[in-house]
């Protein structure tokens, strides 16, 4: 079986591949891999075509706290050398989308854009592909779209719980090394987004925000944030 795994920037990608590949499944990081491959940068229309590769894909939506991932998203676009929402506005380039003004102060710059990014993004992929599961990574490996994941791809969900566990979900090897940029440089940058921040800045892009969510089922989650 063919597998195919979307999902915007910093929401779980690197982990969802690292789970393939201990399924038993050939699986690449942005990449090609035998059996297919997992990637935020090609749900873009631009490397879609990428994708054509694999023939009748299991196709799996990957998401994560949303406030962490706009926040990770916002600070990663700060790094000199890795404007993490370059891909987004050129992707986007239809002149609708635009890089929020630069007099605003650094945190309200980055709040609004990286929250565009991730709906945008999420959005874009729901879309454009035919998704066969949608899983939050706060669900792996003990929720129950962790196991019809593995029902799917046949594997023995009780087997694989354990290896899972052991892996952990912070696998990426970029967030030591930004945290300590961003702390250095962007002390504003480094705590984590809260929806009532959103509010003062955009009642109207908090009202999108927190309908898009709901969808995820984090609403309820968010309710003291």
């Amino acid at each position: 079986m063919d597998i195919i795994g979307l999902g915007c920037g910093r929401s779980g990608t690197t982990y969802l591949t690292k789970i393939l590949n201990l399924m038993g499944y050939d699986i690449g990081h942005e990449k090609y891999g035998k059996n297919g491959m997992v990637s935020s940068l090609h749900a873009g229309k631009k490397k879609r075509e990428s994708f054509k590769k694999y023939t009748n894909p299991f196709t799996i939506h990957i998401v994560r706290d949303p406030l962490k991932v706009i926040h990770s998203m916002a600070c990663i676009d700060l790094l000199p050398y890795r404007k993490g929402l370059d891909v987004y506005y050129n992707e986007f380039d239809n002149g609708k989308v635009k890089r929020p003004a630069n007099n605003l102060d650094i945190r309200t710059r980055q709040i609004i854009a990286a929250t565009n990014y991730w709906i945008d993004w999420n959005q874009m992929i729901e879309n454009s592909f035919d998704i066969d599961l949608t899983i939050r990574v706060e669900d792996i490996p003990n929720g129950s779209k962790f196991k019809i994941l593995c029902d799917s791809l046949s594997i023995d969900h009780k087997k694989v719980v354990g290896t899972v566990n052991g892996l952990g979900k912070n696998t990426n090897s970029k967030t030591e090394g930004m945290l300590k940029y961003i702390e250095s440089d962007y002390p504003e940058m480094t705590t984590v987004f809260k929806i009532y921040e959103l509010a003062n800045i955009d009642s109207v892009l908090t009202t999108k925000f927190i309908n898009y969510i709901t969808t995820f089922g984090y609403c309820d989650s968010y309710k003291e944030a």
